[in-house]
């Protein structure tokens, strides 16, 4: 009897060196290789080089615009001619005989979707730490792919072996989804009695992340989609331990914030964080050794694995609709549609926020985060006196400036109106962030000016004499590709002319010394210069209402 024929689908974005070994695995593999296709749905910048495809395999690149994992597992589905669809990862490497047993297991147990466990092999000290945690129970829950050993059902799989019959019942992957689009498949897999195998005795190598900054970043994502995806309203997709981070998250920092006020709790708070830190040394010195890690390293991932997804799970509950990521990506190439000016609107927040951490990532506020960022950025929606533009194209924004009529208020106003969820994020930066710990003093004027407000003992403060004008322009940033193209140019333009509208006189801005290309910028757009000291050069501008807004055409 022939051998089932097996379709690889491997999204692509970016991954160029990853991708070199992970074809370099697929080529290597055991299973005749005409009964076997590569099908590279192929998002990058830069596009995939047919050089990169290795010889002996029927192997080809198709082109994923829409730029999303989804889309383009779907786009090369349909070209697909196998009778399962193995989904791989391009941070992952296969072991020779990977199609050989999968294809044995799904055939033995008739599953749709058969999974593997997870072999993570870091480079650093702290991926190495990452590696450990995020293969331990503590560390991920009941996802037996990172730590399992028994096969049989589960909930979902990793990295994916499908059933063609199976996806196409389904319909495929959800193109709604940037993220735990995985998981929702497994999810309606199951709804409609299908079975979802795991099989750890294969194993696929995967490539954690290096960084503590970075894995944050991930399990946020994860816990903020895991809500959205709760939404669509899968029978049997959320469970009880998939709440319990955002629990442990809110209560201590519940506990820490009203410490402040009543230092009875103190107690309780120590207690919390003392029996959380022994079971977070406890599960690291059983784990740390697999992976040659530092059991406090491992111990230490602990807490930023489980404040990122718990962060994430409750960003996600404050979610109307689901995460904008379709339309708002700033790492992408650039494109060649029209470019839009607009105000800023709401779906606008986390592609403006992500800009603004690519742009400006030497500086404060990029290190704060995108969930702070996206805070930050939604002052300038609809609010009297702060004024937001972007420019977009192709859905994407390229481009954002923003900025208030009265700067004296505007920070200690928006503390006041997020100060839970801004101590919270300060203090899990201040924690990790050493940027952020030398640099949180100039902000504590701010910060003490919200805490006497929310006491009931705030003060209008003392006008600043050297705070002309009041109205700041605060942040502009352009993505790297769009620079030269007169956007910051157009974006300056109709912030101006929204402020001469509404009867402000004079706009300014301050720049760093060491942001030549900035003070370059506003010298010749016609900026005069106000001040200027060894750290920074302030600009100032005179507005008329008869500033006009740009008309471009691209």
């Amino acid at each position: 009897m022939d051998l089932p024929f097996v379709s690889i689908l491997l999204p692509v974005r970016g991954e160029q060196e990853e991708l070199v070994a992970c074809l370099a695995s697929i080529a290597a593999q055991t299973y005749p290789h005409d009964r076997f296709e590569v099908l590279i749905a192929d998002a990058s910048d830069v596009p995939v080089s047919p050089e990169l495809l290795p010889s002996g395999i029927d192997a080809r690149v198709v082109p994923n615009p829409d730029r999303l994992m989804t889309h383009g597992l779907n786009r090369v589905a349909r070209e697909a001619r196998g009778a399962y669809l193995a989904i791989v990862s391009a941070h992952s490497a296969l072991p020779g005989d990977y199609l050989e047993r999968m294809t044995a297991s799904a055939v033995a147990t008739g599953a749709a979707n058969t999974g593997t466990r997870i072999r993570k092999v870091a480079n650093s000290a702290w991926g190495r730490a990452i590696a450990a945690a995020t293969s331990s129970p503590v560390g991920v829950g009941g996802s037996v792919q990172h730590h399992g050993s028994t096969p049989g059902p589960a909930d979902s799989a990793f990295p994916g072996f499908v059933e063609r019959t199976a996806f196409d019942e389904v319909g495929g992957f959800n193109m709604d989804l940037a993220c735990n689009e995985d998981d929702e498949f497994n999810a309606r897999l199951r709804a409609l009695g299908r079975e979802v195998w795991f099989e750890p005795a294969v194993e696929v190598e995967y490539h954690p992340r290096e960084t503590l900054a970075a894995v944050f970043r991930q399990y946020y994502r994860y816990g903020r989609w895991k809500v959205a995806v709760a939404r669509l309203g899968i029978p049997g997709y959320l469970r009880t331990r998939h709440v319990i981070p955002s629990a442990v998250v809110s209560t201590g920092a519940g506990l820490a914030l009203a410490a402040l006020w009543r230092r009875a709790l103190l107690a309780p708070l120590a207690a919390l964080t003392a029996t959380y830190a022994g079971l977070a040394v406890l599960a690291a010195r059983r784990v740390a050794s697999e992976h040659g890690a530092s059991i406090l390293r491992t111990a230490a991932a602990f807490p930023v694995l489980h404040a990122g997804y718990g962060l994430g799970f409750l960003r996600g509950v404050l979610d109307r609709d689901l995460p904008n990521e379709v339309r708002t990506d700033v790492r992408g190439a650039a494109g060649t549609g029209e470019i839009a000016y607009r105000p800023l609107s709401a779906a606008d927040l986390h592609g403006a926020a992500g800009l603004h951490e690519a742009v400006f990532s030497d500086y404060f506020l990029g290190h704060m985060g995108t969930a702070f960022l996206e805070l930050f950025y939604g002052e300038f929606v609809d609010r009297p006196g702060n004024y937001g533009f972007v420019a977009v194209q192709s859905g994407r924004v390229v481009g954002a400036v923003v900025g208030a009529a009265d700067l004296s208020g505007f920070y200690p106003d928006f503390y006041r109106r997020h100060f839970a969820k801004v101590s919270v994020m300060t203090a899990a930066r201040l924690v990790r962030d050493g940027f952020i710990r030398r640099h949180i003093a100039a902000r504590a004027p701010h910060l003490a000016t919200a805490v006497r407000s929310r006491l009931g003992r705030g003060e209008a403060p003392a006008p600043d004499p050297d705070a002309w004008p009041p109205a700041q322009l605060l942040s502009i940033g352009v993505a790297a590709d769009h620079r030269g193209r007169g956007i910051a140019d157009g974006l300056t333009q109709l912030f101006c002319a929204a402020l001469a509208a509404d009867g402000v006189e004079a706009v300014g801005l301050t720049v760093f010394n060491d942001n030549g290309r900035a003070i370059r910028f506003y010298e010749k757009d016609g900026w005069r210069v106000q001040r200027t000291d060894e750290a920074s050069t302030a600009f100032w501008m005179p507005l008329t209402p008869e500033v006009e807004a740009p008309v471009r055409e691209n």
